[in-house]
């Protein structure tokens, strides 16, 4: 089995705008796939736009690796966090459709956890 690590954070300029995100894959802590600051939508929000980072990170790991991992996702989001650790449900029905297709995803592979990253650690990592 491969240990995955998916770096992600996404945001908007202005908030709501157009929105962009990046992430950043590790498997046994070697990068193997960085995606920078891909624009996703016209018009959107910073939880839309840190949710579709994760999503994009964790198709890339099971187009690159496969199913056969335990993933951690390093977020500086924590209402992503709750959300996927289901501690909060998303009022938006959009936030709703983003939480199911990140956990639909997850559910794929052996494992996975979600981890609080700091802002600054978030920043070294992808720019942002």
């Amino acid at each position: 089995m491969v240990f995955l690590e998916i770096v992600a954070d996404g945001g908007c300029w202005p908030n709501p705008g157009p929105s962009y995100g990046s992430y950043k894959l590790y498997a046994g802590g070697r990068l193997i796939h960085h995606m920078h600051k891909k624009d996703f939508l016209k018009r959107s929000n910073n939880y839309e736009a840190e949710w579709q980072a994760v999503i994009h990170g964790l198709r890339g790991a099971l187009r690159l690796i496969g199913p056969d991992a335990f993933v951690t996702i390093r977020t500086d989001s924590q209402p992503l966090i709750d959300a996927v650790r289901g501690k909060i449900r998303p009022d938006e029905s959009r936030l709703r459709v983003l939480r199911n297709a990140t956990i639909e995803s997850l559910q794929q592979f052996n494992g996975y956890e979600v981890l609080k990253a700091r802002k600054t650690f978030i920043v070294k990592e992808l720019g942002h």
